[in-house]
């Protein structure tokens, strides 16, 4: 990620030049450290979250209005949908209006301010009414946790299972839930 955001005033004749165009971007991240993927305006209470991170690497593009850390609305944005504290996603889809060069330009110049853990794959023009919200086909979610905390530990001894008891120590409701849901098959 590139700090230095300071836009030349070659650059920002430039980008004034440049139509607004309604774009579909496929983003991609790791959410751990972030509160989601919702952006929270209100500065007292803002946390981390993947909308903050692209909503300020888009600020340093020149490409969206400067005050859009404050009014992401001027840029038209939609996501397809939301995620949680900690949830990674492959397939996100957002949408908003940008001053438009290319589509690859577009991508990557996001790509230049956009941490390492946070990807966008690919830039799509979109129609102005596209939703991605409602455009939406499917969504996809999976669920992962280590397969050891599926074993039964009491058939095994020595100095890695004693270590593995000792972090799973505070797992029994893990045990509780997946009872639960073994009796719901």
């Amino acid at each position: 990620m590139t700090d230095n955001f300071e836009i030349t005033p070659e650059r920002q004749s430039y980008l004034d030049n440049l139509p607004k165009r309604r774009v579909a971007a496929h983003i991609a991240y790791r959410g751990h450290g972030y509160y989601g993927l919702q952006y929270n305006k209100n500065e007292n209470e803002r946390l981390p979250t993947i909308e903050g991170e692209l909503f300020l690497a888009l600020k340093k593009t020149g490409l969206v209005p400067p005050d859009v850390m404050e009014e992401p609305k001027k840029m038209s944005y939609a996501n397809a949908s939301r995620t949680d504290k900690n949830v990674s996603a492959v397939g996100q889809i957002v949408t908003f209006k940008t001053k438009f060069e290319s589509e690859e330009q577009v991508r990557d110049d996001i790509n230049k301010f956009l941490p390492e853990h946070i990807r966008c794959y690919r830039i799509f023009r979109s129609t102005k009414n596209f939703s991605p919200k409602n455009k939406c086909c499917y969504r996809t979610y999976s669920y992962l946790m280590p397969s050891f905390c599926l074993m039964d530990l009491s058939l095994y001894s020595g100095p890695i299972v004693d270590e593995i008891r000792k972090q799973l120590q505070g797992f029994g409701e893990v045990d509780l839930i997946l009872a639960d849901l073994v009796l719901c098959y």
